[in-house]
């Protein structure tokens, strides 16, 4: 199977099999992305917080995150100007949090400059964003792009297993709200969801036909244009 063949076998997934895949897999998906992701200086400026099978309540408090984030967000734009809107932040597509056995919650962290960066900024003078928390929202657009490289590459070595794996951003960036709710593994913004697990459920598998044929990205002449 080609690279084109198994990324293409990737679905968002509303239930997860009550299976789990075996702990040492996820270890060796986790290690292997690591290796191959590169980074900027090599400061790799995000954590990668593992909550595992045992983790459920864990799990319903970020299920709570990402509705109260829809809520704020749907209550404060209202895009059809309803009077008095509320509502409870459900989406169909956070389900995946009440049954995902493995949750990879990726937010930013300090870090340590190697051997080599740290000359440099003896030598040159060189400040480092990713070293500072008051400079870590300068950083947080490179911090999301190599977060994004991680878990591609993460999701073409989970296909290989027969791993299914979803992500969302639908969360509270800001790490207080992390931390209030009792995740306080969190110290600074929080940037990514990334479930792993085999699937049950898959969102299509939910939806008519004429939705599915109505879910269509955008062409590539859309997206891709030659200047």
């Amino acid at each position: 199977m080609d690279a084109y063949e198994l990324l293409s076998k990737r679905r968002h997934i509303h239930k997860f099999s009550v299976t789990p895949p075996p702990k040492e897999t996820i270890e060796n998906i986790l290690w292997k992305a690591w290796k191959v992701t590169p980074s900027k200086n090599n400061f790799i400026p995000y954590n990668i917080n593992v909550l595992g099978p045992d983790a459920v309540d864990e799990k319903e408090k970020v299920l709570g995150l990402s509705k109260l984030n829809k809520k704020r967000t749907n209550e404060r734009e209202n895009p059809n100007n309803i009077a008095d809107y509320e509502e409870d932040g459900f989406n169909a597509n956070f389900e995946f949090l009440n049954t995902v056995p493995y949750l990879l919650v990726c937010s930013q962290r300090i870090c340590e400059p190697n051997e080599y960066i740290r000359s440099s900024i003896v030598d040159d003078n060189n400040v480092y964003e990713q070293m500072h928390e008051r400079l870590l929202s300068d950083i947080m657009k490179t911090t999301a792009a190599e977060i994004g490289m991680f878990k591609a590459n993460l999701a073409a070595f989970a296909l290989e297993e027969g791993i299914d794996i979803s992500c969302i951003a639908c969360l509270p960036h800001n790490a207080q709200d992390w931390i209030d709710a009792g995740l306080d593994f969190v110290q600074y913004p929080v940037m990514l969801l990334i479930g792993l697990g085999y699937c049950d459920v898959a969102r299509q598998d939910s939806m008519s036909q004429t939705n599915k044929d109505n879910d269509k990205k955008p062409n590539p002449e859309t997206i891709i244009k030659w200047v």
